[in-house]
């Protein structure tokens, strides 16, 4: 899933850089992302059975599954990992979209980019998302907490040179790369996988509901904080607290994860 948003995350600001300098109004773009969407919908509505999509209710699934292999799972939803789970997905959502919806602005406000450049820079984050199939290997044989850890060190750091001390085009691409990396490849597949692992099979549902609902919560009012951060810190400042310092929020969660009540994942 992650790998496809990786190539629209790369083909997206491309194809709607041209689309708007050919037409002379940003509009188009996105009223060619409405085409697109209503294609889809037909698509998904002609041709996807409902026979594949539809649940069955969650006591299908339940009945199996060893409930032995999964006794040392915590029974309720809102256990200790899940509720580390949802603060680092909060962490994620307002790092993340911090950057994504500032990012375009700062390299042509204040690095002077032109459209095309800005765009071109900002295209490799979807290729970031490539690295989704090493981050969901990472998760399955390695401690998984550990592995979100580190994917937050690197986004602290990312971050904050990002607005602190690349300038060039190629820096901010490799940058805009390693956000895309990180975020998307690590931080996305791990935390949802691990909040799916911190319940019983029958709960995965809720759980993945929990992770989406604190990404994209955060992600809402993620760019309206980076605004009023550059306002009153700069931009150097504003990463430092919403990209750098937050960060460390979820390193900290990571440490506090009970390993022992995850459902490990069999060796291939």
């Amino acid at each position: 899933m992650i790998l496809a948003y990786g190539v629209g995350g790369f083909l997206g600001p491309r194809v709607g850089a041209k689309l708007a300098a050919a037409a002379g109004n940003w509009h188009v773009p996105f009223v060619w992302f409405a085409i697109t969407g209503f294609i889809l919908c037909a698509v998904v509505s002609i041709f996807i059975p409902k026979a594949f999509s539809e649940s069955k209710g969650p006591g299908v699934s339940a009945a199996a599954v060893d409930q032995a292999a999964v006794a040392h799972v915590p029974e309720a939803l809102w256990n200790r990992n899940v509720i580390l789970g949802f603060i680092a997905a909060v962490v994620t959502g307002f790092s993340l979209y911090g950057f994504l919806s500032v990012y375009m602005l700062y390299l042509q406000g204040v690095l002077k980019y032109t459209q095309m450049d800005a765009a071109a820079a900002f295209s490799f984050f979807g290729l970031g998302g490539f690295c989704s199939f090493i981050g969901g290997w990472c998760g399955d044989r390695f401690p998984q907490r550990g592995v979100i850890a580190v994917a937050f060190g690197a986004m602290a750091a990312v971050g904050y040179s990002m607005y602190n001390v690349a300038v060039s085009f190629n820096a901010q691409a490799v940058l805009c790369f390693l956000t895309g990396a990180f975020a998307s490849g690590f931080l996305f597949v791990n935390i949802l996988s691990m909040l799916q692992r911190s319940v019983r099979p029958q709960m995965v549902g809720r759980a993945s509901g929990i992770f989406l609902t604190s990404l994209f919560g955060a992600a809402s009012v993620a760019g309206y904080l980076m605004g009023w951060l550059v306002v009153h810190l700069s931009w150097g400042g504003a990463a430092l607290v919403e990209l750098t310092l937050l960060p460390i929020i979820g390193i900290i969660a990571m440490l506090m994860v009970n390993s022992s009540q995850l459902i490990v994942p069999k060796k291939a």
